[in-house]
């Protein structure tokens, strides 16, 4: 499987960080520029974002939405069955390319699909498909955060269509999975964490900001979107064992 790790230019040491445990694990990668939003003018602002200053969105987020959606063009490009999306401050497991395998051989070609690597906020514990002993593949219900995902095409495609033009944040799993874009799936325990270099970002430390009423009205539920929501949360969420990592 191929991995594409998203990288500032400038942090050469969380570049060199990533690169030597992906050289250990003998693993094939590429690395992608990572877009810092603060250098962006207005001009690019305005053409990739026309609405960003209705939106809670901030320059950082914006440049990470940016670089994301780059590697989503490449997958496409490269016509990939399935990637595998890096930050470079996470470190990995040891024994990722096993699963990394174990993934490629299972992927859905015809169903859009999204596989959390990193820890999510809350899945589903039942009907969960054991990988082995310790881990398993099970369906998330809320989480946040783009450190380490598998991504295949169909969902890449679906993506692109979804978040342009930009805005709002890349990572916004429940909202993906509601709004039908993907099924967001993740490998638990998690398969990546984080190096050192995750207690100081290089992009921005600010916290994310209260939704303005653009953003509420964009997420709004259409009609067929909340009669599925509410048979899920009948039928499914009411009687399925949750987990709260």
């Amino acid at each position: 499987m191929k991995i594409y790790i998203v990288n500032l230019e400038k942090d050469v040491e969380r570049k060199a960080s990533i690169k030597a445990q992906l050289d250990d694990l003998n693993l094939n990668y590429e690395f992608i520029s990572a877009v810092y939003g603060k250098n962006l003018s207005q001009e690019e602002i305005s053409r990739l974002s026309p609405d960003f200053e209705k939106t809670s969105l901030t320059l950082p987020e914006l440049g990470c939405a940016l670089s994301h959606l780059n590697v989503y063009k490449k997958i496409i490009e490269n016509n990939e069955d399935i990637a595998l999306i890096l930050e470079d401050d996470v470190k990995l497991n040891p024994n990722l390319s096993q699963y990394l395998d174990i993934l490629s051989h299972r992927n859905l070609t015809n169903k859009p699909e999204i596989i959390l690597l990193n820890k999510v906020n809350e899945y589903i514990d039942s009907f969960k498909q054991k990988l082995n002993d310790t881990y398993s593949l099970v369906n998330v219900i809320d989480s946040v955060g783009a450190y380490g995902y598998c991504i295949n095409q169909i969902a890449a495609k679906n993506l692109l269509k979804f978040l342009q033009p930009i805005w709002i944040v890349s990572d916004e799993w429940k909202l993906i999975r509601e709004k039908n874009i993907s099924a967001i799936k993740a490998i638990v325990p998690p398969l990546i964490t984080f190096t050192i270099h995750a207690d100081n970002s290089t992009i921005s430390n600010e916290v994310r900001a209260d939704l303005t009423d653009f953003d509420r009205k964009k997420r709004k539920r259409s009609l067929k979107e909340s009669i599925r929501l509410i048979f899920w949360r009948i039928f499914i969420r009411s009687w399925v064992r949750k987990v709260r990592p």
